[in-house]
């Protein structure tokens, strides 16, 4: 019975979390605010100003992914293409298994 109590008490709190993580995000984002915890991609955050700017370095690799793929490439001959001009992944790691 006391196992079933936890249980249930445990639900409702992980569901109050859940509503109030939601409600945060949707003030964020009446506000203007940036919400992920990783930089997209292409592109750098200023936590000061709280506005994000093109990083050109990573752009030009976004644009050259953009145009494989729109030629035809898929996922796999992209990443073989990035792995062969030794660029990192987004992470900064070197290779890059798939997209």
């Amino acid at each position: 019975m006391f196992l079933t109590l936890y249980s249930a008490f445990a639900q409702a709190e992980s569901e109050s979390i859940s509503q109030n993580v939601k409600l945060g995000f949707k003030a964020k984002m009446k506000r203007g605010e940036f919400i992920t915890l990783a930089n997209p991609y292409g592109y750098d955050w200023d936590k000061v100003t709280k506005e994000i700017s093109i990083n050109d370095k990573q752009a030009d690799v976004v644009r050259k992914i953009f145009n494989w793929y729109v030629s035809g490439s898929g996922s796999h001959i992209i990443a073989k293409k990035l792995n062969e001009m030794n660029i990192p992944s987004p992470r900064g790691k070197n290779g890059y298994l798939h997209l």
